[in-house]
């Protein structure tokens, strides 16, 4: 081959290289679907008792008032209304298409089981858990030991919980972007 004809094919290969390089994005980082403020739309479960109760219980609650703020670097934190003003909770969360993980260091040190993501869309989020009594009844103390105005609440929830536990779902509404 002359050397005219292999510049020539240099020259072609610099361009479909820069070409390349140029049509490529980073794809490493995939878009946090997650990210921005939720709240609480409804929390409904498969035990008829436990919904009855919490159909009495949660409009006494201010669930649309507690917010969960999902950063882009899979911080959470977590806002609620007191008589004292807003308080905050500071958890972490991993997620892909099928589940997201919570982690409550300051509550727990340890990973909490995973939620299903039974739907995410922009403004809708369902998560779905079973939930065994033992299961209930820790994260009721936790619930009780910190937030003791809602002890009452808890006790009478875990009195509705038979032995064979139950399923959970949460359902959130995207109400803003994320904080930056």
């Amino acid at each position: 081959m002359s050397t005219k004809g292999s510049e020539f094919i240099r020259v072609i290969l610099v361009f479909l290289c820069l070409a390349i390089a140029g049509s490529c994005k980073d794809d490493s980082k995939p878009v946090n679907k997650l990210a921005g403020t939720w709240t609480i739309e409804s929390i409904s479960t498969d035990n008829q008792a436990l919904n009855q109760l919490l159909g009495t219980l949660l409009p006494s609650l201010p669930l649309n008032q507690l917010r969960l703020n999902f950063g882009e670097d899979q911080n959470l934190l977590i806002s609620y209304p007191t008589p004292e003003g807003e308080k905050s909770i500071k958890a972490a969360y991993a997620y892909d298409d099928t589940e997201l993980a919570l982690r409550f260091d300051d509550i727990l040190p340890i990973p909490f089981n995973a939620f299903g993501i039974a739907e995410l869309t922009d403004t809708r989020l369902v998560l779905t858990r079973p939930l065994s009594r033992s299961i209930a009844e820790t994260i009721g103390k936790l619930v009780a030991d910190r937030f003791p105005p809602y002890a009452p609440y808890v006790t009478a929830i875990l009195a509705q919980i038979d032995e064979d536990g139950f399923n959970l779902e949460l359902t959130l509404v995207r109400t803003g972007t994320s904080l930056p």
